[in-house]
């Protein structure tokens, strides 16, 4: 489809409890500068 998703500003961060959790199984924040959304 050509459609590309990005993440966009963590502005609240992501809750502890789903840190405990296999990265296939929650939020995983990329290192990769946010978009600017602009």
């Amino acid at each position: 489809m050509g459609v590309s998703v990005v993440m966009g500003r963590v502005s609240d961060g992501v809750a502890q409890h789903m840190k405990e959790f296999p990265d296939d199984q929650t939020f995983v924040v990329s290192q990769e500068k946010e978009v600017d959304m602009v």
